[in-house]
């Protein structure tokens, strides 16, 4: 066993609570998204679109808020107008302030915006739009392209969305791989997004450095993984968990990293912390008057 596979196991057992604290209550507010394009893309807005550095924390409700309004108003996904209808509601949801088009995945090809007094067109396709040349659910698509070792279509369909780009592209194919526990999956480098957490933990445990690119990262997590039997989604969701959520410092995860043990304790620390919180809640009783809203 390489000098990788002990912190890689460690990381990957805290793929769990990525997926139990994060990914299945998302996953869960749109339950109909194998079957329904509606309820795939509004999983994809909810949690995946808008992940990026300065946007809005009400972006995303507001883009779900929207997608459920024109599902129950039976609108089809695919119909001409969906996407300026979506983007109209969700300008006029959000005051029409700072929604700068050019990244929102709200925003249709062709949508006007100025810049520096000069008017500009998005170039890409929304959301929305991408959703309805598909006539299913993006997320049964992505999973079918996966399947069949078409991860190259599948990250370029998703990362050609207005405002997505590459990162997103691989985060939301992590999660679906992860969720449907696919193994078999050909350029798996491309379910590896690489945020700063993810390149910290790769830097402490891999040979790679800041200089190298996301590409390169990736393949190192994919390939030292696969060595060591360990599922690369798993490890790759747990780097991000422990660092951001856990460790919330680079001080913190070399400790950890560095050190097995101390790794372990801050994990039994953290779960017990968790558990407190749990038994406060249920001291002060769910639905009662006393309860935590």
């Amino acid at each position: 066993m390489n000098d990788a596979a002990e912190p890689l196991q460690n990381f990957a057992a805290f793929g769990k609570l990525y997926r139990a604290h994060f990914m299945g209550p998302n996953w869960r507010r749109c339950q109909g998204w194998e079957d329904c394009p509606w309820d795939g893309i509004g999983l994809f807005l909810w949690s995946y679109a808008f992940e990026r550095q300065g946007r809005r924390p009400d972006f995303s409700p507001a883009a779900l808020h929207v997608v459920r309004e024109l599902k129950e108003e039976g609108f089809e996904i695919d119909q001409p107008k969906a996407a300026s209808e979506a983007w109209c509601r969700f300008s006029k949801e959000l005051g029409d302030q700072r929604l700068n088009p050019a990244s929102s995945p709200m925003a249709p090809k062709g949508t006007r915006y100025l810049r520096r007094s000069t008017t500009l067109v998005t170039t890409q396709p929304s959301a929305i739009q991408v959703a309805g040349q598909l006539r299913q659910s993006i997320v049964t698509h992505v999973l079918d392209l996966l399947r069949t070792g078409e991860t190259k279509s599948a990250h370029a369909m998703v990362a050609s969305i207005n405002g997505v780009g590459a990162k997103i592209a691989s985060l939301f194919l992590r999660d679906v791989g992860s969720y449907y526990g696919l193994s078999a999956i050909t350029d798996r480098y491309l379910l590896q997004p690489i945020d700063t957490w993810i390149r910290r933990a790769a830097q402490l445990c891999l040979n790679v450095s800041d200089q190298n690119s996301p590409e390169h990262v990736g393949r190192a997590i994919v390939e030292a993984c696969q060595a060591c039997g360990i599922s690369p989604e798993e490890a790759n969701e747990g780097m991000w968990y422990f660092g951001a959520i856990i460790a919330q410092s680079e001080y913190g995860l070399r400790q950890a990293i560095g050190d097995s043990g101390r790794f372990h304790t801050i994990a039994r620390e953290y779960v017990s912390a968790l558990r407190d919180v749990v038994a406060a809640y249920a001291v002060g009783g769910a639905g009662s008057s006393s309860a935590a809203p």
